[in-house]
């Protein structure tokens, strides 16, 4: 079995269980030192660990023991470019061990997710004002199957070709887009509430705030980590078989960022965002139903 230990803001190593328990009688290891191995949900303190609890009781009491390990995100160390990045960075690489001690503090948060929308606002630019247009692509994909019944559908996107270069379409599109980094982070943090409400009912008791915090980060950060792809353009053949290529390893990546931040595992945030999908998919069901049945009044 193999542990590894931390001392935020420092990673010590993966040690076995021997040398984890030398390590506590040595003083090389403090029993508050954070420790997680795989299968476990959050990093754990040596002292909760019922492997060493006979070990930490001989070990004599110190002052360090009581200090509260500060905060190794670098965002949340300062704000700054450099901070910015570097957590980016620390995110992709080592989630668990950068998030093991993260206050994860709504404000802090927002001002990274409305920092990571003005860094993939260049790409969306591009890809409202310089590539081409999806409809010209679905145009000619669809085209190609000559299906009379996708003839409705073709006239609406010849439509769409048509009334892009008229002034309202192009303000339309400018709005979209700077409304889109207005809003987006306040949407992102709804959906964030809604998490902490699919992990309430798994009984994972994850602070509101935190699970709001984790949503704007893993977002934020997720974003950046596609916008290389997005530089590709609008490609119906191209985007399905990256989303073939890259969807599941996507998903890992995402749900072990955001375990991480919620100190839970990836398995556990991928079960809340299931939920997540169930209510809106109700919700959304309800509404329609709803509408439905007022149409039906009239």
């Amino acid at each position: 079995m193999q542990i590894h230990v931390a001392r935020p803001p420092n990673q010590l190593g993966v040690f076995s269980q021997e040398e984890v328990a030398a390590g506590l009688q040595s003083g090389r290891f403090l029993p508050t030192d954070q420790a997680w191995r795989d299968g476990m949900s959050a990093w754990t303190p040596l002292s909760q660990w019922a492997e060493f609890s006979s070990v930490v009781a001989a070990v004599p009491a110190s002052p360090a023991e009581a200090a509260v390990a500060p905060s190794q995100v670098p965002w949340e160390q300062g704000k700054s470019a450099g901070s910015f990045f570097a957590t980016v960075k620390a995110a992709v690489f080592s989630p668990r061990e950068t998030f093991a001690n993260a206050r994860m503090e709504f404000g802090d948060w927002l001002i990274f997710a409305y920092i990571a929308q003005l860094v993939v606002l260049p790409v969306r630019l591009l890809q409202a004002f310089v590539f081409e247009d999806p409809s010209a692509q679905m145009v000619n994909f669809l085209e190609k199957f000559n299906n009379p019944a996708f003839e409705p559908l073709l006239e609406g996107l010849r439509k769409n070709i048509a009334d892009a270069d008229l002034p309202i379409t192009q303000f339309i599109k400018v709005g979209s887009v700077f409304g889109s980094i207005a809003i987006g982070p306040l949407m992102v943090a709804l959906f964030g509430v809604i998490i902490w409400v699919g992990l309430w009912i798994m009984r994972q008791k994850v602070d509101c705030g935190r699970a709001i915090a984790a949503m704007l980060m893993a977002s934020s950060i997720a974003s950046i980590i596609v916008m290389p792809f997005s530089l590709l353009g609008f490609n119906i053949i191209l985007l399905f078989g990256l989303g073939c290529l890259l969807g599941i390893p996507y998903l890992i990546f995402y749900h072990r960022l955001h375990g991480a931040a919620i100190q839970r595992s990836a398995w556990v945030s991928f079960g809340a965002h299931l939920l997540f999908g169930l209510i809106l998919g109700c919700c959304g069901f309800a509404c329609m139903v709803a509408a439905l049945g007022a149409v039906k009044g009239l």
